[in-house]
Protein backbone atom coordinates (compact mmCIF):
# COMPACT_ATOMS: atom_id res chain seq x y z
CA UNK A 1 0.00 0.00 0.00
CA UNK A 2 1.57 3.73 -0.80
CA UNK A 3 2.05 5.62 1.71
CA UNK A 4 -0.33 8.77 1.58
CA UNK A 5 1.07 11.64 2.27
CA UNK A 6 -1.18 14.77 3.22
CA UNK A 7 -0.28 18.70 3.46
CA UNK A 8 -2.11 21.82 5.06
CA UNK A 9 -1.79 24.67 2.85
CA UNK A 10 -2.81 27.32 5.70
CA UNK A 11 -3.49 31.27 5.80
CA UNK A 12 -5.82 33.95 6.21
CA UNK A 13 -7.27 33.79 2.71
CA UNK A 14 -8.75 37.09 2.95
CA UNK A 15 -9.40 36.50 0.01
CA UNK A 16 -7.98 33.79 -1.44
CA UNK A 17 -6.25 34.97 -4.40
CA UNK A 18 -5.08 33.50 -7.61
CA UNK A 19 -2.04 33.11 -5.95
CA UNK A 20 -2.63 30.97 -3.23
CA UNK A 21 -4.61 28.90 -5.77
CA UNK A 22 -0.79 28.93 -7.82
CA UNK A 23 1.15 27.22 -4.73
CA UNK A 24 -2.49 24.91 -4.24
CA UNK A 25 -1.60 23.96 -7.90
CA UNK A 26 2.52 22.94 -7.22
CA UNK A 27 1.60 21.03 -4.06
CA UNK A 28 -0.76 18.71 -5.62
CA UNK A 29 1.40 17.32 -8.02
CA UNK A 30 3.71 16.60 -4.52
CA UNK A 31 0.86 15.38 -2.19
CA UNK A 32 -2.22 12.85 -2.05
CA UNK A 33 -4.14 15.57 -0.50
CA UNK A 34 -3.91 18.83 0.56
CA UNK A 35 -5.92 20.43 3.29
CA UNK A 36 -6.55 24.37 2.15
CA UNK A 37 -6.69 25.19 6.10
CA UNK A 38 -8.22 28.84 7.32
CA UNK A 39 -6.52 29.67 10.34
CA UNK A 40 -8.42 32.34 12.12
CA UNK A 41 -6.38 34.83 13.93
CA UNK A 42 -8.14 36.83 16.02
CA UNK A 43 -5.54 39.14 16.91
CA UNK A 44 -5.57 39.87 12.93
CA UNK A 45 -8.46 42.40 11.96
CA UNK A 46 -9.83 40.31 8.49
CA UNK A 47 -11.52 42.22 6.07
CA UNK A 48 -14.31 39.27 5.32
CA UNK A 49 -15.61 37.42 7.78
CA UNK A 50 -14.60 33.16 8.60
CA UNK A 51 -17.53 32.15 7.12
CA UNK A 52 -17.23 34.30 3.88
CA UNK A 53 -13.93 33.49 3.67
CA UNK A 54 -14.61 29.40 4.07
CA UNK A 55 -17.13 29.79 1.21
CA UNK A 56 -14.79 31.86 -0.90
CA UNK A 57 -12.34 28.86 -0.27
CA UNK A 58 -14.56 26.19 -1.19
CA UNK A 59 -15.90 28.26 -4.62
CA UNK A 60 -12.02 28.04 -5.39
CA UNK A 61 -11.16 25.26 -4.96
CA UNK A 62 -14.62 23.09 -6.25
CA UNK A 63 -12.88 21.96 -9.20
CA UNK A 64 -9.65 20.41 -7.60
CA UNK A 65 -10.02 16.82 -6.57
CA UNK A 66 -7.66 16.05 -3.76
CA UNK A 67 -8.17 18.92 -1.76
CA UNK A 68 -10.36 19.41 2.07
CA UNK A 69 -11.55 23.32 3.14
CA UNK A 70 -11.03 22.92 6.87
CA UNK A 71 -10.49 26.07 9.21
CA UNK A 72 -8.49 26.65 12.99
CA UNK A 73 -8.55 28.74 15.56
CA UNK A 74 -5.58 27.22 17.20
CA UNK A 75 -1.84 26.76 15.79
CA UNK A 76 -1.52 25.19 12.66
CA UNK A 77 1.19 22.42 13.08
CA UNK A 78 -1.46 21.07 15.80
CA UNK A 79 -4.02 21.26 13.82
CA UNK A 80 -1.46 19.15 11.06
CA UNK A 81 -0.62 17.02 13.86
CA UNK A 82 -4.05 16.05 14.36
CA UNK A 83 -5.17 15.40 10.91
CA UNK A 84 -2.09 13.17 10.13
CA UNK A 85 -0.23 15.72 8.19
CA UNK A 86 3.26 15.63 7.40
CA UNK A 87 3.92 18.74 6.27
CA UNK A 88 3.21 22.22 5.84
CA UNK A 89 2.85 23.96 2.47
CA UNK A 90 3.96 28.09 2.97
CA UNK A 91 4.24 30.56 -0.52
CA UNK A 92 6.46 32.81 -0.80
CA UNK A 93 6.87 36.35 -3.07
CA UNK A 94 9.63 37.78 -2.10
CA UNK A 95 13.08 37.78 0.48
CA UNK A 96 11.17 39.62 2.85
CA UNK A 97 8.15 36.46 3.02
CA UNK A 98 11.47 33.91 2.45
CA UNK A 99 12.74 35.33 5.61
CA UNK A 100 9.49 35.61 7.53
CA UNK A 101 8.39 31.52 6.42
CA UNK A 102 12.40 30.47 7.45
CA UNK A 103 11.37 31.58 10.62
CA UNK A 104 8.11 30.53 11.20
CA UNK A 105 9.45 26.51 9.89
CA UNK A 106 12.20 26.78 12.49
CA UNK A 107 9.71 27.29 15.35
CA UNK A 108 7.26 24.61 13.55
CA UNK A 109 10.51 22.19 13.60
CA UNK A 110 10.74 22.84 17.30
CA UNK A 111 6.94 22.37 18.00
CA UNK A 112 6.18 19.06 15.96
CA UNK A 113 10.07 17.52 14.67
CA UNK A 114 8.21 14.85 12.51
CA UNK A 115 6.31 17.88 10.52
CA UNK A 116 8.19 19.32 7.50
CA UNK A 117 7.77 22.64 6.00
CA UNK A 118 7.88 22.92 2.25
CA UNK A 119 8.38 26.29 0.81
CA UNK A 120 7.09 27.10 -2.64
CA UNK A 121 7.97 30.48 -4.98
CA UNK A 122 5.13 31.72 -6.01
CA UNK A 123 5.13 32.96 -10.12
CA UNK A 124 6.20 35.85 -11.57
CA UNK A 125 3.10 36.77 -12.27
CA UNK A 126 1.74 36.66 -8.31
CA UNK A 127 5.34 38.38 -7.06
CA UNK A 128 3.30 41.58 -6.38
CA UNK A 129 -0.28 40.53 -5.39
CA UNK A 130 -1.00 40.65 -1.72
CA UNK A 131 -4.21 40.27 0.33
CA UNK A 132 -4.06 43.87 1.37
CA UNK A 133 -3.82 44.88 -2.45
CA UNK A 134 -6.50 42.61 -3.12
CA UNK A 135 -8.83 44.52 -0.64
CA UNK A 136 -8.00 48.64 -1.09
CA UNK A 137 -9.18 47.06 -5.31
CA UNK A 138 -12.21 45.80 -3.78
CA UNK A 139 -12.71 49.31 -1.87
CA UNK A 140 -12.18 51.34 -4.79
CA UNK A 141 -14.40 48.96 -7.13
CA UNK A 142 -11.65 47.84 -9.58
CA UNK A 143 -11.73 45.04 -11.62
CA UNK A 144 -10.29 41.83 -9.72
CA UNK A 145 -10.32 39.22 -12.65
CA UNK A 146 -6.97 38.75 -13.20
CA UNK A 147 -6.24 38.66 -9.60
CA UNK A 148 -9.04 36.58 -7.76
CA UNK A 149 -10.74 33.19 -9.14
CA UNK A 150 -14.21 34.07 -10.52
CA UNK A 151 -16.06 31.85 -8.22
CA UNK A 152 -14.42 34.11 -5.88
CA UNK A 153 -15.55 37.35 -7.59
CA UNK A 154 -18.90 36.14 -7.53
CA UNK A 155 -18.93 35.83 -3.41
CA UNK A 156 -17.16 39.35 -3.32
Amino acid sequence: MAVKKVAVFAGSFDPITNGHLSILKLALKDFNQVILLLAVNPKKRAYFTSKKRLAMMKAAVKDLDRVKVDYTKGYTVNYARSHHAEFLIRGVRNKTDQQYENKLAKINQKLAPEIKTIIYPCEACHKNLSSTKIKQLIKNGSDLTQFLPHSVIKLI
